[in-house]
C-alpha cells in the first residue's frame, strides 16, 4: 500500500534483546533503512537495493522480524542478522 502524501519522510523503530539495543531509521526518500547503535548513536550498517530491499515506505515490528511496507510488497528481515526476504516464500 503506499503511504499518504502526509507521512513523514522518515520513521524510527527500536529493537530490543538481550544483546542487541538499536535504532532503525526508514529513509523514505532514499528507499533504505539505516540501524544505529542506541546507546552511543554509533552507526550499524545501511539497508538498501544491494541489500535487498526495494521500496521502504513503512517500517513494522514484529519481535525478531522487521517487515518493511512499500509500493513494490512486503519484505521482512531478520533481526539481528538485518537480511532481507520476501515476506512470503513459497514452500515445497
Amino acid at each position: 500500500m503506499p503511504p499518504s502524501s502526509g507521512a513523514p519522510p522518515r520513521q524510527l523503530v527500536r529493537w530490543t534483546d538481550d544483546s542487541h539495543d538499536w535504532l532503525l531509521v526508514a529513509d523514505r526518500q532514499h528507499d533504505r533503512i539505516q540501524a544505529y547503535d542506541a546507546r552511543d548513536g554509533r552507526p550499524l550498517t545501511v539497508l538498501d537495493r544491494r541489500s535487498g530491499l526495494a521500496d521502504v515506505d513503512r517500517l513494522v515490528l514484529e519481535g525478531h522480524w522487521l517487515v518493511v511496507l512499500g509500493s513494490d510488497g512486503a519484505r521482512r528481515v531478520r533481526l539481528p542478522e538485518l537480511r532481507p526476504q520476501p515476506l512470503v516464500q513459497a514452500s515445497r
